[in-house]
């Protein structure tokens, strides 16, 4: 039996090494990528390559050395993008393994109290070789080979043992190690963990040849008149057993593969748990595999009383490793409609500490002292039109209508200005920015940005704040927000960016549950993380500008949430909702 482990410390967005482990659908074939990199927005585009090895894998007919070839080809295409990589690439096939290193990692062999480094003179090259019980084979970073004594390594406990290293030898870079243990095969194991599965090998033996055959010739037919009973009863005893013997050897084979699954789940879980206060992103990338291998094992077997309690052993501790925070209160922040009887709005602004809503029914621009939560009204009636969108910037408040085009209210002056009319080129505007003076109309169905510069006299002619090699898809746009690059909201979750007029590289990783409605988001030069409004799965996941899942708010509310702002610095966050601005916490 071969069972697996891993452990890694110190990882960051920029330094990172990580180790997956995939087994192939016949159960026959062990594939393991142990990967080391520096460079931009690491954990997305690690986890990124490795779930698309696990397809090649999945979808591949090679096996050993064949495949090992096909991953290498795969590897080195897409890894190029890093700034400094190196990696392991091994495939374990009946107790042969094959690997191939590149970079700065080491594979060794613990074998009968001796060390061997099996990459040594061989890196760039496929090695391979069979393993015996008591085998211990480590994929190392070099830095940890450098400061630790591997052949002392407790592998019991990987991560603890990783994790110790890495504070006692003051480790301030990423390090990582990979242990494959060939472990002695018993027939029969006491269960000392409930949660373990040892594999019993039960081997229908020639024993049962005797007593089988003592049966038939007993039951031989003394004439023939009873051999047609003989026959139907020695087909019936041979089918029998036969059926008997697959069943066991297919029991084996369940409880082999239930068992890896469950070492590995309790590894990745244990290694969550001891990163969860120090490293809360690597702690979840780790619950999320252990949950991945615990759902995959309770398919094998549903009902089975140690995975139930497995189970909900995870559940209560999932709160806490995903930091998921449920929230219960939401007090109101303010009423709109006591501005104006009716007042109703579907979007909110933000700009310094001030709110802009717009109520495109009654035609009533308001800006809204957040600290004070004084409501001033700035315009309305025919001087905005049929405007049906607003945005504040600083001290100016601009809307978008189709008979008025861009209409600036400065907030000191009291003054409404026309600045950009209407233009015939525009097609459906479905979204206006101010920013850095700037304004910014997103335009859907010219898959356009058109971006205008304030002058001496107003603004400048439209132009694309696109480059010319950039082709950008906005159909189905619900909003942009801007920070410096440009953010696009669509329908079906997904969100565009733009930097300097070219489009930028952005993902949502580590997310536990898929996102389900986003109908809103916030990101601003005012914030370090995006908020996202999924509407489908009730809450509001906040993610780092890369991407990287931090946490998220749980709430009946935020189902019928329409909009929402962050204020990080007073950690808070408001919701509209019709008539209704409430508030809640944030982290």
């Amino acid at each position: 039996m071969i069972a697996f482990a891993k452990a890694t410390c110190g990882n960051t967005d920029f330094e990172f090494s990580q180790s997956y482990l995939f087994l192939s659908p016949k159960k026959d074939q062990h594939l393991i990528l142990f990967l080391s990199s520096t460079g931009e927005a690491l954990p997305i585009k690690s986890h990124k390559i490795a779930a698309e090895l696990e397809e090649l894998f999945f979808d591949s007919r090679s096996k050993g050395s064949d495949f090992l070839k096909e991953g290498i080809a795969f590897l080195k295409e897409r890894i190029d993008e890093f700034e400094n990589s190196s990696f392991i690439l091994a495939t374990i096939l009946k107790n042969i393994l094959y690997f191939y290193a590149e970079g700065d990692v080491d594979a060794y062999l613990l074998r009968n109290n001796s060390k061997l480094n099996l990459s040594a003179g061989k890196l760039g090259k496929i090695v391979s070789g069979r393993l015996q019980e008591g085998d211990k084979v480590l994929f190392v970073t070099e830095n940890l080979k450098e400061k630790a004594d591997l052949a002392t390594l407790n592998t019991s406990n990987l991560a603890d043992e990783i994790e110790y290293l890495s504070s006692k030898l003051q480790l301030r870079e990423s390090i990582a190690c990979f242990l494959i243990s060939v472990e002695k095969k018993r027939v029969v194991e006491k269960i000392s963990n409930p949660f373990a599965y040892p594999l019993r090998i039960q081997v229908v033996s020639r024993s049962w040849k005797k007593p089988l055959l003592n049966t038939l010739n007993l039951l031989k037919p003394k004439n023939k008149k009873g051999l047609g009973i003989y026959l139907i009863l020695s087909l019936v005893l041979l089918t029998c057993s036969t059926l008997y013997i697959r069943y066991l050897q297919k029991n084996s084979q369940t409880n082999q593969q239930t068992t890896t699954l469950v070492n590995s789940s309790r590894s990745y879980f244990a290694a969550a748990q001891n990163l969860r206060l120090d490293n809360p992103e690597e702690a979840r990338n780790n619950f999320l595999a252990a949950k991945k291998d615990l759902d995959k094992a309770l398919k094998i077997k549903p009902k089975d009383s140690k995975l139930l309690d497995l189970q909900n052993e995870f559940n209560l501790s999932a709160k806490e490793i995903l930091r998921e925070f449920e929230v219960k209160d939401f007090p109101v922040f303010l009423n709109l409609s006591l501005i104006r009887d009716g007042f109703s709005t579907k979007r909110l602004s933000y700009s310094k500490g001030n709110v802009l809503v717009l109520d495109e029914v009654q035609k009533t621009l308001v800006l809204i002292d957040l600290q004070s939560k004084s409501p001033k009204i700035l315009s309305g009636g025919e001087k905005v039109g049929n405007a049906y969108l607003a945005s504040v910037n600083g001290d100016y408040n601009f809307t978008f209508s189709p008979d008025k085009g861009v209409v600036r209210v400065d907030k000191r002056a009291q003054g409404v200005l026309p600045v950009i009319p209407v233009d015939s080129d525009w097609s459906k505007i479905a979204d206006l920015v101010g920013f850095a003076n700037n304004v910014y109309l997103l335009d859907e169905f010219k898959n356009q940005i058109w971006k205008y510069i304030p002058t001496q006299s107003g603004y400048s002619e439209k132009y694309s704040y696109f480059n010319d090699e950039t082709k950008a898809d906005l159909a189905g746009s619900l909003k942009m927000q801007i920070n410096g690059s440009v953010w696009v909201l669509k329908q079906g979750n997904e969100i565009l960016k733009f930097t300097a007029g070219v489009r930028d590289f952005f993902a949502v990783a580590n997310l536990d549950t898929e996102l389900g409605n986003v109908t809103s988001f916030y990101v601003s030069d005012e914030t370090d993380r995006i908020y996202l409004l999924d509407r489908g799965n009730s809450r509001v996941v906040v993610l780092k500008k890369n991407g990287i899942y931090d946490y998220q708010l749980i709430g009946e509310r935020f189902k019928t949430t329409d909009d929402l702002i962050a204020d990080e610095e007073g950690k808070k966050l408001y919701l509209l909702e019709g008539n209704k601005i409430y508030l809640v916490g944030t982290r």
